[in-house]
This record gives C-alpha cells, sequence and structure tokens, in this order.
C-alpha cells in the first residue's frame, strides 16, 4: 500500500533495454488510487485499484521507445505536468482516411450502398472510405474531439465542400461507471463503458470501445535506423458482445496524420474522393510470426502466424489486426477483451488491449510497443 500522495508516478524513460524497473508502489492520486508494480506473463505492468463505489482494477502495461515522445506512463490526473504531456501529444489537427471494416470476415466497405453523386458511378470511382480531419484538444478535465467526415460531392477546387461533423468528450476523470478513459503520456489512450450490459437487446448496437495508438517513431527508427517517420496515429472503434464472445459492431479505423496545432477544427477542400490505405493488400499473415521484444523490459514473446476466424479475428490493412480474446485475469476470473495491434512497420508493432468480465464490468488494459528479433 502507498500512502504518499507525493509519490513520483508511473515508469522510468530508459534508453534501449537495459535499465530494470523501480520495486516501488506508486500513488496516482490522493487516497483513492494505488498502484504497484510486478511483473508477470513476461511483462511488466501496473495495477491500479480504485477504491470507489466502482471498485474496477484497471492494468496498463506500459512500454518505452527509448525516446521521450514515447513516455507511455499512464497519466497521473493529479499531476498538471502530467496532463499536459498527455495534452500536448494528443492535441491538434489531424487529417486522415476512415475506412470501415466487416466484422464478420475483415473485407472493406466501400461506400457504393450509399448516396453518391451519379458522376462517381459513371467514373467507376467508388470511395473506400471517407477523408477526415479531427480536431482534438484537452480542456479543463475533459479531452474534446470533433470528427469533420468529407462527404463524396462534385466540386471544383474544392469550392463546395460537405461534411459531416460528430462531438465526443471523454471526461478525464472517469472514476464512474459510465465511462473509463485511460490515457498515456505519449497520446495513446482507451476509452469505453465501465459496465457493458450483456442482456442488451439484438436491436440495438453496442458501445464503441475506442483504442489510440500512436506511431512509435523513435522504435521504427532504432528497429530500421532510418530517420523518424512523421507524426502518425490509428484510432480503432468497435464493439464487443460479451455473451457472443465477438465483435458486436463494423470495426472502424482513422489512419490521421498530424497537420498542424489545435485551431478548433480544420477541413482540407476536397471531392472526399480517394482511394485510401484500406484499399492497400495487407500484410502477409506470416509477418506476425516472430520473436519479439518488449522495448520496456527486454522481455520476449514469440507469436505464429496470424490465424482469422469470423467476427473474431480479422487481418486488416495497413498493418491492423483486431480480435477477441478471453483468458484469466490476475485475480483469475476470465475475461472477454479485444486487442488491438497495428504493425506501422513488419518490424514494429504497438498492441493495445482492454478486458471485460463475465458480467460486463471493466477489468483490465495493457499496453506494450515491441520490436521484431527474430523471425
Amino acid at each position: 500500500q502507498c500512502e504518499d500522495a507525493d509519490m513520483e508516478c508511473g515508469f522510468v524513460l530508459v534508453r534501449g533495454r537495459s535499465a530494470a524497473l523501480p520495486r516501488r508502489a506508486v500513488a496516482l492520486a490522493k487516497g483513492e488510487w494505488c498502484a504497484s508494480r510486478a511483473r508477470k506473463n513476461g511483462r511488466a505492468r501496473v495495477d491500479v485499484r480504485t477504491a470507489s463505489a466502482l471498485n474496477v482494477k484497471m492494468e496498463a502495461v506500459g512500454s518505452v521507445a527509448g525516446s521521450a515522445d514515447h513516455n507511455v506512463e499512464l497519466v497521473d490526473l493529479e499531476n498538471k505536468a502530467h496532463v499536459e504531456l498527455f495534452s500536448n501529444a494528443v492535441q491538434g489537427e489531424w487529417s486522415g482516411f476512415e475506412a470501415t471494416f466487416s466484422r464478420e470476415n475483415g473485407a472493406t466497405n466501400t461506400l457504393d450502398a450509399m448516396d453518391l453523386p451519379e458522376e462517381f458511378r459513371e467514373w467507376g470511382a467508388i470511395p473506400s472510405g471517407y477523408e477526415t480531419s479531427h480536431s482534438t484538444v484537452v480542456l479543463g478535465d475533459v479531452f474534446k474531439r470533433k470528427l469533420y467526415r468529407t462527404l463524396p460531392s462534385v466540386c471544383v477546387f474544392g469550392e463546395h465542400i460537405d461534411v459531416e461533423e460528430e462531438t465526443t468528450h471523454f471526461p478525464l476523470d472517469s472514476s464512474d461507471s459510465k465511462s473509463v478513459l485511460t490515457p498515456f503520456r505519449n497520446g495513446a489512450y482507451s476509452s469505453g463503458p465501465g459496465l457493458i450490459d450483456i442482456d442488451l437487446p439484438s436491436y440495438k448496437k453496442p458501445p464503441f470501445l475506442e483504442f489510440c495508438l500512436p506511431r512509435p517513431v523513435a522504435a521504427e527508427a532504432e528497429a530500421t535506423l532510418t530517420s523518424p517517420a512523421p507524426a502518425e496515429r490509428m484510432l480503432v472503434r468497435c464493439a464487443l458482445s460479451i455473451k457472443q464472445r465477438r465483435f458486436g459492431r463494423d470495426v472502424q479505423a482513422f489512419l490521421e496524420r498530424f497537420e498542424s496545432p489545435y485551431v478548433g477544427g480544420l477541413v482540407d477542400g476536397g471531392s472526399g474522393f480517394r482511394v485510401g490505405w484500406a484499399a492497400n493488400a495487407p500484410f502477409e499473415r506470416s509477418t506476425r510470426a516472430g520473436v519479439w521484444r518488449s522495448l520496456l523490459d527486454d522481455r520476449v514473446t514469440e507469436l505464429g502466424e496470424f490465424e482469422d476466424e469470423q467476427f473474431r479475428c480479422l487481418w486488416l490493412p495497413g498493418g491492423l489486426s483486431v480480435q477477441v480474446v478471453s483468458g484469466g485475469g490476475d485475480d483469475e476470473e476470465e475475461e472477454i477483451g479485444v486487442e488491438v495491434s497495428w504493425m506501422s512497420t513488419e518490424n514494429v508493432r504497438s498492441v493495445m488491449h482492454r478486458g471485460y468480465k463475465s458480467d460486463g464490468s471493466f477489468a483490465s488494459l495493457k499496453y506494450d510497443i515491441q520490436t521484431k528479433v527474430q523471425p
């Protein structure tokens, strides 16, 4: 137990893979949160327990890519410097491309079924998704995100742009059971309900779980000996049917690149037609096979070739894969969750797992960055 609320929080940022983690408890907030470190299953993790009525256990695996832009420690909401790190990493104007994939087999859902302008059909220009712009900022104790989705339209030099707007607010203090946001100082985060209704009627759509994975540019540069790539991130939204142990909705994914500091909304001119990354062929499934080393603690994990399974395991373009997984948690109670993996290159992958108990209550979160050391 830790009672010193002023104790430094989080992992130690290290260069390379030789430093050991400190073996001490960490206070995340006065009187309410307490964290302890332990090694299990080849990973270093932080167990975060709340003393609130919600009584939800959160876990996070943090990984360090050897550079300050990958400070993946959990955000201590009582520490303004921590919140500022997350704010600086996540906020700004991000342009990208949104794609939706079938929850059954991972096929890209093109826009041919929507109300496209007739000119698009005449030209044979069927978009594989939407041009998007995400405007994100932390205002006080709220993380605000506004999405601008450019709809296909016939225009000249962007003189007329049709857009859809979607605004989402995430309270940073997610100690209630309605929403649980877990932010990391490098701009990664996951959000989702604190409790999923396991008896939700089939005619209702289950709530989205969100996973935001920044591109680990320092890890890529270290693994490939090349200059760092541009600031990019992969945002994934999917839903989990706990009783059926499968995806409850089609999977949405946004591959975005940082464009400018936050200005409250930035929409690039365009007709809404782009082929987009979703039209590219996925990596070979054998790409995942090999020995992967965590950049946090030097532990290794051997993975096999990815195996598809309808409604449960989907291998997608852009190095992205999502799967429904189950297994025992730290308290030996079975968890059902979603694991999102983004191979930003064939040798570097970011992994985030969000788990729920069989009664639908939020159980754990794990986050890691790994490099392939042996095919």
